[in-house]
């Protein structure tokens, strides 16, 4: 690519902006994957607690209150929800096809990974200014769609995540209501 004049200069500055703000986006969503990650860890210590307490407490009450059946499904699906959301966001964490402007691999053959592509690498030592700055805009806007690309997927499974995390706090809420109703009911109807 031959490239000529200031602005192909301004052009590679603005490239490598994009492509710095795009890399900031890959640490922001790793980081969001990781924090959410934590949290689901603790929505299972929470519904393993939760179900703990059914199990000692409630189930050997002398009363008759059969809130443990319904409550175990719930809670499975909670634990089972959390178990999800944590899978999804590793999955996220765990997608790193980024790619870099000058990485050492391209000045490599691609079949014998120990010799050097001579050719290629003239092409980079050889080039004039203007070209090397048209091989670098090139380099960028690869570099720029694939990361764009990368977000993208990484960004799903974290939407997907969130999903799978709201529904588990939502298992647990309805855990708690559903035992708290359902003993709170029996124990009115016993005093009444």
């Amino acid at each position: 690519m031959q490239v000529e004049g200031k602005s192909s200069k301004e052009f590679l500055d603005e490239l490598k902006s994009q492509f710095d703000r795009d890399l900031e986006i890959r640490k922001n969503l790793d980081s969001k994957s990781t924090s959410m990650i934590t949290m689901s860890s603790s929505v299972v210590t929470v519904l393993i607690g939760i179900g703990t307490f059914l199990v000692s407490h409630i189930v050997s009450l002398d009363t008759k209150v059969d809130v443990f059946g319904t409550s175990l499904w719930i809670l499975v699906l909670g634990i089972l929800s959390a178990m999800v959301c944590i899978i999804l966001l590793i999955i996220s964490y765990a997608l790193r096809s980024y790619t870099f402007p000058m990485v050492h691999e391209q000045f490599y053959k691609k079949d014998k990974k120990d010799e050097y592509d001579h050719e290629n690498i003239q092409k980079f030592r050889n080039a004039s200014e203007n070209e090397f700055t048209g091989l670098m805009i090139e380099e960028y806007l690869a570099c720029i769609k694939d990361a764009n690309k990368a977000s993208s997927n990484k960004s799903r499974f974290i939407k997907w995540g969130q999903i799978s995390f709201l529904v588990s706090i939502g298992f647990i809420a309805l855990l708690l209501c559903y035992v708290l109703i359902e003993y709170g009911y029996h124990v009115i109807k016993l005093q009444f």
